[in-house]
């Protein structure tokens, strides 16, 4: 393994064999992540702050800075097939999961942000740069309409950053880091989005990305949280259906990371399905999957905000 000279070393649960390749990389100062337990760093680093807050999904998904975009290609052929078989689908099953490993945290007492958090964060403007300045521009447009939806879809900004796990004074500084780009609210339903600006990533990793933030949020403690700060500026009640956006802004839909538009399209329509069919319990957690095209420039001087598809 180590004649190949590795940068990150990706290891799944499992016996000897495993744990003596993980220890080698690790020996040898090699980047380790255990899908399940974290980032575990080189061997002379202690465990991340929030590792007692993985999950096989939010591991998988902070795996995927590591790979190319064929890589990821590759992966959401594979996680289509898995979900399309007999065999466990991998990634309804890693969500299931994931949510039932989140309903022990419980945060009521705190807002998912805090006044520090609020002030030390930078300001919207029109002059606000990259995902900051898409965000903004869907803040100051009010109500957002969308065409294509296959139903009358009016959307409104609601907040951006916001990071589910947030843990406040609990001696892990970085619960805070991240989150979710904006959420948003259609009616009295919850939205949560993700922006892909340019060249940033693919619509495969905003998926995976959505899919583990809603893990996060979709669990009773955090919609009571929720609902509790007014996060969503109106009550969501205690089963909400999630709306997931995929914002692709400025993006090259003909460039390699555009030849996964549809195979997350395909990936998120068998996600649904297997999900109802598998876990039922959870099925109405996830409401529409949406990927949206936006030009800024466009959309700044009164354009709409585009779909590209909705399952």
């Amino acid at each position: 393994m180590l004649d190949e000279h590795p940068d990150l070393v990706v290891a799944f649960p499992g016996g000897a064999g495993a744990k003596n390749m993980i220890e080698i990389a690790r020996k040898a100062r090699v980047k380790v992540i255990v899908m399940g337990q974290g980032n575990l760093g080189t061997a002379d680093q202690q465990r991340t702050e929030r590792e007692d807050m993985t999950t096989v999904l939010r591991s998988f998904y902070e795996t995927l800075d590591y790979f190319s975009t064929e890589t990821h290609e590759a992966m959401c052929s594979d996680f289509l097939r898995a979900l399309m078989a007999t065999r466990k689908p991998t990634l309804a099953n890693w969500f299931a999961e994931a949510v039932e490993a989140r309903r022990t945290f419980d945060n009521r007492d705190q807002p998912f942000l805090n006044e520090e958090s609020l002030r030390e964060r930078k300001p919207l403007s029109s002059d606000a740069r990259g995902d900051n300045r898409i965000v903004y521009l869907l803040s100051v447009r009010g109500a957002i309409g969308l065409v294509g939806v296959g139903e009358d879809y009016t959307f409104q900004y609601v907040e951006r950053q916001v990071p589910p796990l947030r843990v406040e004074g609990s001696g892990k500084p970085k619960s805070g880091a991240g989150g979710l780009d904006y959420i948003a609210r259609r009616a009295g339903a919850p939205i949560l989005g993700e922006v892909k600006l340019n060249a940033d990533q693919n619509p495969f990793y905003a998926v995976v990305q959505l899919l583990t933030y809603l893990s996060e949020m979709a669990t009773p403690n955090q919609i009571e949280r929720a609902n509790r700060w007014n996060l969503y500026e109106v009550d969501i009640g205690a089963r909400p259906a999630f709306d997931l956006h995929i914002l692709l802004a400025d993006f090259n839909d003909r460039g390699d990371k555009g030849k996964l538009i549809e195979p997350t399209r395909r990936l998120a329509t068998e996600f649904k399905r297997r999900l109802r069919a598998d876990f039922p319990g959870l099925a109405g957690t996830v409401g529409r999957v949406i990927c949206l095209k936006m030009d800024s420039q466009s959309f700044e001087n009164g354009g709409q905000v585009e779909v590209h598809w909705a399952v």
